[in-house]
């Protein structure tokens, strides 16, 4: 998760959301300010987020590849 709130503010620019904003892009610097961090946020938040469920699943797998091993190790010692 290395540099998100960079990658996160180089997006919020790239972010077509204010197309549909209800002040039709008539914002003072103070509102595109919030707009931008709630943005920021938002994508560290999401980024966060997937780590988690992909740390999720490799731990998911690696447990059942360690349950494999273990059942096969038995089975040879017998």
């Amino acid at each position: 998760m290395k540099n998100v709130t960079k990658i996160a503010k180089k997006s919020a620019g790239l972010s077509q959301k204010c197309s549909i904003c209800p002040l039709m892009q008539r914002c003072t610097l103070e509102i595109h300010r919030a707009c931008f961090d709630s943005f920021v946020e938002g994508f560290k938040k999401g980024a966060k987020a997937a780590e988690k469920e992909i740390n999720k699943k490799f731990k998911t797998e690696q447990n059942e590849s360690n349950n494999y091993k273990k059942a096969v190790g038995e089975l040879n010692i017998k």
